[in-house]
């Protein structure tokens, strides 16, 4: 094609669209850090509480994005401490993967119980092996979870779980 008013040859280049894409990409390498934060877990934080008429539980969940959900429960039956703190771990596990998510860091303070999570500890109690069992299958139905304990005092949200204390 010969454009005439410049005195211009138009002249096609099959390798043009290739070095394009080549030039493209060096200038504007691909962001790492977004894959890096898609692939940061869900932290979860949980807790449980009962008092002698009332029982509770508190959950928080942080968003990769740092968007932080807060979940407060009052049970409508007595339950023992440890069953509120079973009852929090399985509405936090069983909240996230109604989500979506499909990594997630669990932390919570009742050292026996991450421990039987984690398979470290064996219960023989009816309610510890029938909680057990139904975590289990909430750990196995997420790509990556790993289940910690840590102290009380420590806990990121415990000023939260104060609110379950006392409606407890």
């Amino acid at each position: 094609m010969h454009l005439s008013q410049f005195e211009l040859t138009y002249v096609p280049q099959k390798a043009v669209k290739g070095q394009a894409l080549v030039d493209f990409l060096d200038d504007h390498p691909p962001m790492e850090n977004v894959m890096v934060q898609a692939m940061k877990p869900w932290t979860m934080f949980f807790d449980g509480s009962s008092r002698r008429e009332l029982a509770g539980a508190g959950i928080v969940i942080n968003s990769p994005s740092s968007v932080v959900t807060n979940i407060v429960i009052t049970f409508s039956t007595q339950y023992t401490n440890n069953r509120a703190e079973f009852e929090a771990l399985v509405i936090g596990l069983w909240t996230q993967k109604d989500m979506g998510v499909t990594r997630v860091k669990v932390l919570g303070d009742l050292q026996w119980m991450i421990a039987k999570v984690n398979k470290e500890y064996k219960g023989i109690s009816l309610l510890v092996m029938t909680f057990s069992s139904i975590v289990q299958e909430f750990i196995n139905a997420f790509e990556y979870i790993q289940v910690s304990q840590i102290p009380r005092e420590e806990n990121r949200k415990d000023a939260f779980f104060g609110i379950i204390s006392s409606a407890a």
